[in-house]
């Protein structure tokens, strides 16, 4: 059975890019949010700065772009009716062949990080370790911001859409992930999700919680005939990047 798209959507960029991603894309994150995970969304609870956690950002002065699109199950070609030669802009129809088959575009993004990973980790095992933090609360420590953002995922097979691309950039099977050109979506159909120019929005993230990692050895007791037992506070816990689960 197909996943739903927002599984197949997030699922993919992770996989293929290394990233979480934003359910829905253009919704809003920064580093420092504290959330839960819903599905694949995340729900802001509160900012480290909330609880007096010190969280210092830094921004990469680095620009880049950012973009997949499915090796296969996608065909590019010259949409009904219009020229994809000369000069101007060319009408361009994706064809989704495959029903998981996505493109994703994020322009002109920038990096920022939550700063010395290693003093936030021994704030939240201290919490942790007097009962004073969540394990299900996730902590963002990187965002990617684009400028500008394109993403389109199939519905069903057979779903497309017609895109407009600078012409003298267009050839059979381009690649519309990472183009060279500006991206526009005109129209859709019987696709999963699709949205197109959205600014400045936060698409990718990375995130750490804290989770038991195991027992320590020097609390078990071990007795003839009988199992060993723990002590209060057997448990050890680290603080581990956030992963998709099912």
């Amino acid at each position: 059975m197909t996943k739903p798209v927002f599984k197949r959507y997030c699922d993919q960029l992770h996989r293929h890019i290394g990233w979480l991603a934003t359910w829905q894309p253009d919704s809003p994150i920064a580093v420092g949010d504290v959330c839960l995970m819903e599905g694949r969304q995340m729900v802001r609870q509160f900012h480290l700065d909330d609880r007096g956690i010190g969280c210092t950002e830094i921004v990469s002065p680095t620009v880049a772009h950012v973009g997949w699109q499915s090796s296969k199950g996608i065909t590019v070609k010259p949409s009904a009716g219009a020229s994809a030669t000369g000069v101007g802009d060319a009408h361009v129809e994706v064809k989704f062949e495959d029903a998981d088959a996505m493109v994703f575009r994020a322009e002109r993004c920038r990096e920022h990080s939550l700063d010395r990973l290693d003093r936030l980790k021994d704030e939240l095992l201290d919490l942790r370790s007097r009962g004073q933090w969540d394990e299900d609360l996730l902590v963002v420590t990187q965002v990617r911001h684009a400028e500008r953002l394109l993403v389109v995922v199939a519905g069903e097979r057979g779903s497309s859409a017609v895109v407009k691309v600078a012409a003298d950039a267009f050839s059979p099977g381009l690649d519309l992930s990472s183009a060279n050109v500006g991206v526009e979506l005109l129209r859709a159909t019987s696709t999963g999700y699709q949205i197109s120019n959205a600014r400045n929005t936060t698409p990718l993230f990375q995130a750490v919680r804290v989770r038991r990692v195991g027992v320590r050895r020097e609390h078990v007791i071990r007795r003839i005939g009988r199992k060993g037992k723990l002590r209060s506070g057997a448990e050890s816990y680290d603080l581990v990047p956030v992963d998709y689960e099912d």
